[in-house]
Order: structure tokens, then sequence, then C-alpha cells
């Protein structure tokens, strides 16, 4: 629920929006747009937006129920992720390297690069 010093964006569609620093951010019903965040204090709540494109520097981020939205951020904890289809979400480590992952509703949180154990590596023989 909103309070002082939140904002809430509702019901945007086609058009850019600028967000000043807040408590916290409410983004709902958002259809194409790109929204540009400055830090934010507490959450950030995007919820049942469609085609949009997120920049932002939350203490939490929660999505629930979005399709095809590409979310870039900043978060200091582990993003909550509920029913959301088609939606990529860019860490500041993947931001960096261009790396993502379809998240399809599941709480996967970036790519993890392809790297060998330090016990066991492909040229390691094994009898079994």
């Amino acid at each position: 629920t909103p309070q002082a010093g939140d904002q809430v964006i509702s019901g945007k569609a086609d058009c850019k929006v600028f967000i000043p620093t807040a408590k916290a951010v409410f983004i709902e019903n958002c259809t194409n747009c790109t929204i540009y965040a400055l830090p934010t204090e507490g959450s950030f709540y995007i919820s049942k937006s469609v085609g949009t494109t997120i920049f932002c520097a939350p203490h939490q981020l929660r999505m629930f129920e979005c399709s095809n939205i590409n979310v870039y951020t900043w978060c200091r904890s582990i993003p909550v992720i509920e029913g959301c289809t088609n939606c990529l979400l860019y860490t500041s480590d993947a931001a960096d390297e261009e790396d993502s992952v379809d998240l399809g509703g599941r709480r996967i949180i970036k790519k993890k690069k392809k790297t060998e154990s330090r016990n066991y590596n492909s040229t390691t023989k094994h009898n079994r």
C-alpha cells in the first residue's frame, strides 16, 4: 500500500517515465513504457505490466504477473518474482556483461557462467 514519499505510476502506455528518489515505487498496468528511476530507499513493486523496460536501483525488487518486460537493476537483496512470463532481469553484473536469464516466474537472478569445479574438471578420469 503506497504511503507518503512513495511514487505510484499506473496505467501508462507508450511513454517514458522518470521517477525521482522515493521511499518506495509502485508500477502497475504499464504497457510499452521505458521507466528510469533514481535509487529507491525501499521496495520497487512492478505488477501487471507488459512490454516495458525498467532501470532501477532499489533495496528490494518485487515483480508480479508481468510479461515481456526487461528490468535492469542494481538490487541490494534477492528479487521476488511471481507469475511472470517472458521477462528478463539484468542484475548489476549481468548488465555489465550483457548477460540475462528468462525468469518465467522462477527465482533465477542471473545467468551463471560455466566454470569448472576446483574438485573436478573435464580432463579428470574417474574409475567407476
